[in-house]
């Protein structure tokens, strides 16, 4: 791959996530936010199933099995997304999407500080004034200017937090499965 193609798909990457935020806001309208975290997973399976079916099919019998552990590990990478969504979505009800984009941002932060005060991992210098410079890229990104917080903050900044906590246990297992 090219640099101007990674270039570009950075690009893409940056506008699907900070547009989905607007997505979110105005889909839930009818169905209310677990209603549309649901539906929102439920299109996401049914778009990857049958891509991870064959995926599936091509490993041997013994590959295809996973161990007990290992499907714990999968049931609990998924309901840290899960709450990850439904939290961000609920709090979404009650703040801006500016907002929401910028307080899931405090993901980037948190990773390095919650696997260091987790699991003792200390994260490479560079993780942190990089981190700082996400979350001021975010804030200039998001309008730069102050705000009150309300209910929804609370909810979207919890959120952050499994998120966070997604990212670490993947990175935990992945080597494993």
């Amino acid at each position: 791959m090219s640099r101007a193609q990674a270039n570009l798909l950075l690009l893409a990457v940056a506008l699907i996530w900070g547009s989905a935020f607007v997505a979110q806001a105005k889909g839930m309208a009818g169905v209310g936010p677990l209603g549309f975290t649901g539906i929102r997973f439920l299109l996401g399976t049914t778009i990857i199933a049958p891509l991870a079916w064959r995926e599936w099919r091509q490993l041997s019998v013994r590959q295809a099995r996973p161990a007990a552990a290992d499907a714990l590990a999968i049931g609990a990478l998924g309901v840290l997304l899960m709450l990850g969504a439904a939290f961000q979505q609920i709090g979404i009800i009650s703040t801006t999407v500016t907002n929401a984009g910028f307080l899931t941002a405090l993901y980037v932060p948190l990773v390095p500080l919650l696997g260091w005060l987790l699991l003792r991992t200390p994260a490479h210098w560079s993780v942190w004034p990089t981190s700082i410079g996400c979350l001021i890229g975010t804030w200039l990104l998001s309008g730069a200017q102050g705000f009150d917080l309300v209910v929804g903050d609370l909810w979207v900044m919890a959120s952050s937090v499994f998120w966070a906590l997604h990212v670490i246990y993947v990175g935990r297992i992945s080597g494993r499965l």
